[in-house]
């Protein structure tokens, strides 16, 4: 936490683009030149704050309705306001042991590449480039901060409580159905396709997982 800020800021760099002749990552410091390095060597007042992780806007909206025994209830979550990371691509410089992101095809590969993509160059460990200072600038680089907005359908439920006949006839005071959906979908303000409660919120070091809707059947029966 810093004095001045709120709790959760988020800071970046100026993002540079690639540089053409090797496709490495550079940032835009404040006087207008570009620089590719180690950022101890940068001042501080060259990473500025972009936002909170903390939504400053968040709510819910629900709501039920019955007919003749049958309901239906559900609950919309929201969050806006705040910021979230990208899901980055980490296996461009370095050796890998596991699975390629999808990015991983967009990179830099020849010069004029860094016209169309932000994805540095590969190559493996010993070549001559500075990997820690490269994997900085990317990763805390304002490319990565997205909008956290994002709007949920956290329950969706459909039931039904059985007629006081029929629970007569099978000797029990009630008897209800029910059927609910979690998380069915959700609409995000960005544009990768990142579930907003899976980014992560240090950086974006990680590719996030989706939460995905989870169901449940149920009965409850009363003697």
């Amino acid at each position: 936490r810093i004095e001045g800020y709120p709790l959760g800021s988020v800071f970046a760099y100026t993002w540079g683009g690639l540089t053409h002749d090797t496709g490495i990552p550079q940032i835009k410091l404040n006087d207008g030149t570009l620089y590719t390095g180690a950022v101890s060597k940068l001042s501080p007042d060259e990473i500025h704050y972009r936002g909170t992780s903390v939504p400053p806007f968040f709510g819910s909206i629900s709501n039920s309705l019955k007919y003749k025994g049958f309901g239906l209830s559900f609950m919309f979550v929201y969050n806006f306001g705040h910021k979230i990371w990208d899901d980055q691509l980490t296996y461009w410089y370095d050796r890998t042991g596991g699975n390629f992101h999808n990015d991983f095809d967009k990179r830099w590969r020849q010069p004029g590449d860094e016209e169309f993509t932000d994805i540095p160059s590969y190559l493996y460990t010993g070549k001559g480039r500075t990997y820690s200072y490269e994997k900085n600038l990317y990763m805390y680089g304002d490319i990565h901060v997205l909008n956290g907005a994002f709007i949920k359908l956290r329950e969706l439920k459909f039931s039904y409580d059985l007629q006081p006949k029929a629970c007569k006839a099978l000797r029990i005071s009630g008897m209800s159905l029910y059927a609910q959906t979690n998380n069915l979908f959700y609409i995000a303000a960005n544009k990768e396709g990142i579930d907003p409660e899976y980014a992560p919120y240090s950086n974006g070091s990680y590719r996030p997982e989706k939460m995905g809707p989870s169901w449940t059947l149920g009965l409850t029966v009363k003697f």
